[in-house]
């Protein structure tokens, strides 16, 4: 999903669908965009239009999964890039002989229309066969657009299995936006002009996968990505920086794609090396996100990891230092879980526990987006998933979590979507649900933080669980409100007044009264309420 001015939502997914008279599926990415908020859609429409493709199987024999990831540019105009096994049929007649492609779509009016029409732009090199050619291999793209709206896809050339072996590649393409419709500028793996599929900014000879992209200030680009060594327990997860306007530079004075990137943190993707697998992480997946609120900007990496019997979110961050390549001053040993303090792991290896990972084989990515609204610094939202382990025969189940950074401290996980829909329950979680275990059970107020403050400060607070006694009600929402008051017990202004899901919440007041006006200097009140209970705290306001 992408969000445009004016709040509007852009969506991109794949989709399968049945052709009569064949049975076999094919896929395509379907697009819809909401004007209000999300309360409704627009209905989807093919980015590619009539074309039709098969999901990309890896390696030939391993797991078949194809991604998609969409960026808006400063007119509100969608760009969808995508990775699919092409097929002369759109089915899979000679699938093991057709190409796997990152493929990427445009729209110049909002996403009404796209373009090409009924066809796709190629952004891979496709010179040679797939037995004997890496570009005919290509998945994984990532995608970003710069303040100037030049459009950057990273990717992966080669998707081999791993363990060792393999010699993929991370790739860098830029868009030409001088056609209509677009196309791809011509420059090969080693910046020669006239070629095709970008240029290789990782060593060849080695196996790198799951990058990617973001930018930062002055439109520098921020790629990461997994180094998979030979020997698994010196794998890593690596960072490399460059100005776009130098995107194609692959020498010392640029990528420098001869050299490892800088070093994140280390990872061992091997279970006969890391006991807390119980899969191989074949295919790894780290984030960036560049928080350009910050001076200078601050580069942050987020990625799964699961050992010395930890398993968690982790990241790690920088400040921007001018480098180039591989050369930025990551520091590996500042590298931590988010969540690891707690007397009882919120993420746990094992049977019977919250996994941070259900299947290791394919490591899903933890997004990360940072909020600029803020004056000084960029708060951090990651939504990542994570699994309910129960292999001695109960149901299992992968849920999706939300956290929260304001750059000191991160808020607990909370769980936006459940899958007990699958036992029967519609739209809700079951009162039996193992992760009702990790809500609140009382309504709790937190001190609000910072304090005292100028000119914003958040106020957190925990709703207990409310379950009906019908188990098909699921969890019930309990009603909330958040109210500041100044020191004579007058209401100054509700900040929050509606149903709040059970969980971790908070709320930001700006020193505004409920007419918008700037308050005073001093002591202000804050009241929590849900339901028939409510706290009250202190805060100080300074100006």
């Amino acid at each position: 999903m992408a969000v445009s001015d004016g709040g509007i939502l852009h969506t991109a997914w794949i989709t399968q669908e049945v052709v009569s008279p064949v049975s076999t599926p094919v896929y395509n990415v379907r697009y819809a965009r909401s004007n209000d908020g999300g309360d409704t859609f627009s209905s989807p429409i093919s980015v590619s239009g009539s074309l039709r493709f098969d999901l990309l199987t890896i390696d030939g024999a391993g797991p078949s999964f194809s991604t998609v990831d969409i960026e808006v540019d400063s007119r509100g105009n969608p760009r969808v890039v995508y990775a699919f096994n092409h097929s002369p049929d759109g089915h899979t007649v000679g699938f093991a002989t057709n190409p796997d492609n990152v493929y990427f779509n445009h729209s110049e009016n909002g996403g009404a229309t796209w373009l090409p029409n009924n066809s796709a732009i190629r952004v891979n090199d496709i010179t040679g066969t797939v037995a004997n050619q890496e570009g005919v291999l290509s998945a994984f793209p990532r995608m970003v657009v710069d303040q100037r709206d030049n459009i950057y896809i990273t990717y992966v050339r080669g998707t081999t299995i791993g363990g060792g072996a393999g010699t993929d590649d991370v790739m860098l393409a830029k868009v030409n936006r001088s056609t209509s419709p677009f196309t791809m500028v011509q420059i090969g793996e080693t910046g020669t002009a006239g070629s095709s599929g970008g240029v290789r900014i990782t060593p060849s000879g080695e196996r790198q996968t799951g990058p990617d992209i973001d930018v930062g200030t002055g439109d520098v680009l921020h790629i990461v990505y997994f180094r998979e060594d030979a020997v698994s327990l010196n794998s890593t997860v690596e960072h490399k920086t460059l100005l776009g306007d130098f995107w194609n530079v692959v020498d010392a004075s640029g990528w420098n794609q001869s050299v490892d990137g800088a070093t994140i943190d280390g990872f061992d993707p091997e279970p006969a090396t890391n006991a807390l697998l119980e899969q191989a992480a074949t295919f790894f997946f780290p984030s960036v996100a560049v928080d350009k609120v910050s001076s200078p900007d601050r580069v942050y990496a987020f990625y799964k990891f699961a050992a010395g019997g930890l398993e968690s979110v982790f990241f790690n961050d920088y400040v921007y230092d001018n480098a180039i390549g591989g050369n930025a001053g990551w520091l590996q040993a500042q590298a931590s879980a988010v969540w690891s303090t707690a007397s009882t792991a919120v993420f746990a290896a094992g049977n019977l526990a919250h996994n941070i990972e259900l299947d290791w084989t394919v490591t899903e990515r933890v997004e990360a987006i940072v909020d600029d609204r803020r004056p000084a610094r960029g708060d951090v939202h990651i939504v990542f998933t994570a699994g309910y382990s129960n292999a001695a025969g109960g149901a299992s189940e992968h849920d999706v979590y939300y956290g929260f950074y304001n750059g000191v401290t991160w808020t607990l996980p909370e769980k936006i979507a459940d899958d007990d829909s699958d036992s029967g329950t519609e739209d809700g979680i079951l009162a039996s649900d193992p992760a009702l275990l990790a809500l609140p059970r009382e309504l709790a107020l937190r001190q609000n933080y910072p304090n005292p403050f100028n000119p914003a400060t958040t106020i957190r607070f925990e709703v207990p669980a409310a379950v009906s006694v019908t188990p098909s009600d699921g969890l019930m929402a309990v009603p909330v409100s958040v109210e500041i008051f100044n020191s004579l017990g007058q209401l100054v202004r509700t900040l929050l007044r509606e149903d709040l899901n059970p969980g971790y919440h908070g709320a930001v007041w700006d020193g505004r009264n409920g007419a918008g006006h700037g308050v005073a200097t001093g002591m202000y009140l804050y009241r929590v309420r849900a339901g028939d209970v409510s706290k009250a705290g202190r805060m100080t306001l300074i100006k």
